[in-house]
């Protein structure tokens, strides 16, 4: 039987460090109040106080230009929003440097996993739950990796 997708198995990676977030309390900002994978969706309850909600969820899989055909490997570059939500500002951008902080931590094991770290790109903060009272950003981040033929 065929190991689970690459993306399934980098999604474990990512979740597994961000399991870590509030463990132990003195070395974060912040705790988790929920870690699920996917979307939050429209209906999300806001965190406790001092605590983020945190959804890991895969955007995409694309070959990188690197990957051109005939090669006997191909690079892949899989792109992932960890969405981050929090009764105030002030919460949701000290559980995002928690998730930074988190990733950097896992380094290791996702490079033994791909060879490579997670790499960061741009946080977008929305504002279509302000009215009820949560603050909700997203940092994306993304994986490259090389499959074999």
């Amino acid at each position: 039987m065929p190991s689970e997708a690459i993306e399934n198995r980098i999604a474990d990676a990512l979740l597994a460090a961000l399991q870590a977030i509030g463990v132990p309390a003195l070395n974060w900002r912040t705790t988790v109040a929920t870690l699920a994978e996917g979307y939050p969706g429209d209906a999300i309850a806001p965190p406790p106080s001092g605590k983020i909600a945190v959804w890991l969820q895969f955007i995409s899989t694309v070959p990188t230009e690197q990957s051109p055909a005939g090669h006997t490997t191909h690079r892949w570059r899989t792109r992932w929003a960890i969405w981050i939500a929090a009764e105030s500002q002030r919460t949701m951008l000290n559980g995002l440097e928690d998730v930074r902080n988190a990733l950097r931590q896992n380094e290791a094991a996702m490079t033994a996993l791909i060879q490579q770290p997670t790499w960061y790109e741009g946080f977008t903060h929305g504002i279509e739950m302000r009215p009820a009272g949560i603050y909700i950003g997203h940092q994306a981040v993304f994986n490259e990796y090389e499959v074999a033929h």
